[in-house]
């Protein structure tokens, strides 16, 4: 069983996950953790139920950005940066995919959809470069275990590009919300009043 802080408690009769290994000859078994994967797919087909009936079509096509999202986080930009590309460039060309793709899923082909992608890409790029001054700056190497160590000698990863990466997928998700909630605040208030600037 693992010890320490944060060791799982295990009781007769509960589903876990299990590794095997060989210890000077001899096989061994360690318990890792609960098995939570049957609790995983209730809680994901809880939020598929949720957002189609509060969202309906768009909740559906949301669903379907999220599914485009993963594929291309999962067939482009991993393997991109595992191949040794750069990661801030591969991560603001698969970030400005994905804002391309959820945006005009979720929300449609509309003016204020396209202010909304253009106010996106162009905080993107923003995003990147801040980062990337700011990382350079502070002197952070993107290693921060064992677990990064070995990524970045197995693989020769450049772990500042690849923390830079990190910061502009995880800024994604604000600034698609900041930008399509004012460029249809100024649709909005121009539709309410035509007359104003």
């Amino acid at each position: 069983l693992p010890s320490g802080p944060g060791e799982p408690v295990i009781a007769s009769g509960d589903k876990v996950l299990v590794i095997s290994g060989d210890a000077l000859g001899e096989v061994t078994h360690t318990i890792v953790d609960h098995q939570r994967s049957t609790q995983l797919w209730v809680l994901a087909m809880a939020f598929v139920v949720a957002l189609i009936a509060f969202g309906r079509w768009r909740g559906l096509t949301a669903l379907v950005g999220l599914g485009a999202t993963f594929a291309m986080l999962l067939f482009f930009v991993v393997p991109a940066i595992l191949a040794g590309e750069a990661p801030v460039l591969v991560a603001v060309v698969g970030s400005s995919a994905i804002a391309l793709t959820v945006l005009y899923l979720t929300h449609g082909f509309s003016l204020t959809t396209t202010v909304a992608v253009l106010g996106t890409l162009s905080a993107l790029v923003l995003t990147g470069v801040l980062s990337a001054l700011a990382v350079a700056a502070m002197h952070l190497s993107g290693i921060t275990d064992d677990l990064a160590q070995s990524l970045y000698v197995t693989h020769n990863i450049n772990m500042q590009g690849l923390l830079v990466a990190a910061i502009i997928i995880g800024s994604l998700g604000v600034l698609d919300d900041v930008t399509v909630t004012q460029s249809a605040t100024v649709a909005e208030l121009s539709f309410a009043n035509p007359d104003s600037t």
